[in-house]
């Protein structure tokens, strides 16, 4: 299995649980961080799309929210929803968002049609969101994603980078 510390390449794809691990110091958080320095000082081109800096965003807010309120994760949306003036309380997830997009090597990826027409072969594969960003990967011509996510595994065209397990 190819880890994220062995990538030599030069242009790969970076699924959300990458940016979320090094976020929340959590799992393979150290491998992830050595991983992001290189495409923040642009040593690698990496490659998302607006999906996943979505997924980011969501996941690190309802984090926060489950910390600072002492709230299950299932029922953040429903609080969040419930409260909304708390959203102008939670900055953290925001000011990652724009670390991350202050990257020198990062590169954020349109989500067309012609992304979209690709993503509807694969989801016979994937659940919608990773399919699209399989679908990204094909449509700029990118085979390399780094990823926790085991179902890219389905995907013959991408070849997964992952955080090694945990230790």
């Amino acid at each position: 299995m190819p880890t994220l510390a062995d990538f030599s390449g030069s242009d790969i794809f970076i699924d959300s649980n990458i940016f979320i691990f090094d976020a929340t110091v959590t799992g393979p958080y150290e491998e992830c961080e050595k991983f992001l320095m290189k495409i923040k000082h642009g040593e690698i081109i990496g490659y998302t799309n607006p999906i996943i800096i979505e997924e980011v965003y969501h996941k690190l807010l309802i984090l926060e929210v489950c910390n600072k309120y002492q709230i299950k994760p299932f029922s953040a949306v429903r609080f969040i929803k419930e409260n909304p003036h708390i959203l102008a309380e939670i900055d953290k997830p925001g000011k990652i968002i724009d670390e991350i997009l202050d990257y020198r090597g990062l590169r954020v990826l349109e989500i067309g049609y012609h992304v979209i027409l690709e993503a509807k072969k694969i989801f016979n594969l994937l659940l919608g969101s990773d399919a699209i960003h399989a679908a990204t990967c094909k449509m700029y011509e990118i085979s390399d994603i780094a990823t926790n996510d085991g179902d890219f595994k389905r995907v013959d065209f991408l070849k997964r980078w992952e955080p090694s397990p945990w230790k």
